[in-house]
Parts: C-alpha cells; structure tokens; sequence
C-alpha cells in the first residue's frame, strides 16, 4: 500500500485493496481503465478466485503465502508452487498445521475488497459459485482421489505391500474424507464411509468460506514467510525446519 499512498490522496473514492488498485491501473502509472474495463476484470478476478479456494481446499494445497498468489493484468487470479499437498505444510510443524486446519484457504480481506465489499454483487457471486464448483468437484472425487493416489505413493510401493504405502494410502483417504464431505461410519456399526449428504457438505464447505474471513492465520504465515527470507533461507519451509 506505501507505493499507492499518493494516488490514495489524489482519489479517496477507490478501494483501499491493492488488488483493486492493480485492476484499475495494471500499468500504475497514472492512467485507468474504463468502469466497464475494471468490471469485467472484477468479474474474471471472482471466477478464478473461487476456482482456485475449491482447489487448494480439495487437495490440501499449503504455503499459500502471497508469494505464491499471482494476478494478471486481465484480473485472473493463479496458483504457483504445488510442493505441499495434502494438508502438508512447510516444516510440517505442528502449529502450522493447526493454523492451517482452522484456515483451509486463502481468502483475505484484500480479495473481497477487490470484489467489492462483502455487501456487493461479486462477492456474492464468488460464494455462490465457489460452493457451486466444490459440489460438482465432489462428485467425482473417487476419480481425483485415485489419481492423486497414484501420484503421491510411489510406483515401487503401490506395487508392493509395504507398510509405507498404507500410511500414504491412508492419509490420503483421511484427507479426502475430510475435504470432499464424506462421513464416516459409527465405529459400532463397523461399515465402510459413506457420502455425506450434499446439503451437509454445502454447509461444511460453507463454514470454511467463512472461517477463512475471519481468521487472520494466514497473515502470521505471510510474518513467517517474510522473517524466513530476510534472514537469508530460502523460504518459510528451511526457517520453520532450523527451528520454530
């Protein structure tokens, strides 16, 4: 925000988001789009968005710190760096993962504001369709739970009977459970899991939705992140290993 503070000033009709900002003057250097060029940009930033918070929350994406968020210049939000999934985190320290537990995805206040607010039209597409795409991705989550399979446990493993594989195995099928909506099964009844009833599920992914606005745990990720290169590591990953 300290590079935008002038503009600021000269405009106090903009959003404070420094997202906003970037959708409304890509180039930052003066100039602005038209109100039907930072709408339609508006709009690509909340299809995206909602795309990628059932994406990262289905498959466990972790270090979600901002360095890892990127945003064209057209409004489209993307991912980068995919080398924790799975609920993993870097360090796999166990405050991290509480923190991440309770916060599944990134949403912030930074990305709303860039929509509009939580009273606009936006933001009340982006819930919309972000519950729309979690349950059509649920459906099919045999097929992403297979392949993922197939990816994390090695060949050698999966060929195999190794206890190795069945704890891969196992915590791939604990974390989708937990994810895709499945229930599990009264241990008397001693029946396999079933799936959740999609309302339920709705209503499980919606509470997370939720959670991710009002926690602020991903900002002390960002600290952690931030601390990790300015002590000279390459990432938040080696810091939180030396010793969190």
């Amino acid at each position: 925000k300290k590079h935008y503070d002038a503009d600021f000033q000269k405009d106090t009709t903009i959003s404070r988001s420094s997202i906003f900002h970037h959708l409304e003057s890509p180039a930052h250097d003066g100039t602005k789009r038209t109100k039907a060029e930072v709408e339609r940009a508006q709009r690509r930033f909340v299809r995206s968005l909602a795309a990628y918070i059932v994406f990262t929350n289905i498959l466990g994406v972790g270090d979600r710190h901002l360095e890892n968020l990127m945003l064209r210049d057209d409004g489209a939000l993307f991912h980068i760096d995919f080398g924790f999934i799975c609920g993993k985190e870097p360090g796999d320290k166990e405050v991290v993962r509480k923190m991440t537990k309770e916060a599944r995805v990134r949403l912030c206040i930074d990305q709303v504001e860039a929509m509009g607010g939580r009273s606009s039209r936006n933001y009340a597409l982006f819930q919309a369709l972000a519950v729309e795409i979690f349950l059509c991705l649920r459906r099919h989550a045999g097929v992403i739970y297979t392949k993922l399979n197939r990816i994390l446990v090695p060949r050698g493993m999966r060929e195999g009977q190794s206890a190795a594989a069945g704890v891969w195995r196992d915590r791939i099928k604990q974390h989708f459970n937990e994810r895709c909506g499945y229930e599990e099964v009264a241990a008397t009844t001693g029946g396999p899991p079933h799936f959740a009833q999609e309302k339920a599920a709705k209503a499980a992914f919606e509470k997370i939705l939720h959670s991710a606005m009002e926690s602020n745990n991903f900002l002390v990720l960002d600290r952690l992140h931030t601390g990790a290169k300015a002590a000279g590591f390459s990432g938040a990953s080696a810091y939180i290993a030396d010793g969190l």
